[in-house]
């Protein structure tokens, strides 16, 4: 096991905790507009847009790691 590979494992694990905060905090922000007016639609909405950031998100992380030089010992 060389050294970037903890380090790497503990940079997923952030983006990991962070993708998991954000589906959380969206689901929560879903519930709250559902039972303002019961309106199922809206909760889908919000779950969607989550979804669509988290993507591109992903996609543009995706992106540089394809355009980054490989690390020594990878």
């Amino acid at each position: 096991m060389t050294d970037s590979q903890p380090a790497r494992q503990s940079q997923r694990m952030v983006l990991a905790l962070i993708f998991g905060g954000l589906v959380l905090w969206g689901a929560y922000v879903a519930i709250g507009a559902f039972l303002y007016n019961r309106n199922p639609w809206r909760p889908l909405i919000i779950m969607t847009s989550v979804g669509l950031f988290l993507g591109i998100w992903l996609l543009l992380l995706w992106s540089r790691s394809r355009r980054l030089p490989p690390k020594i010992g990878d």
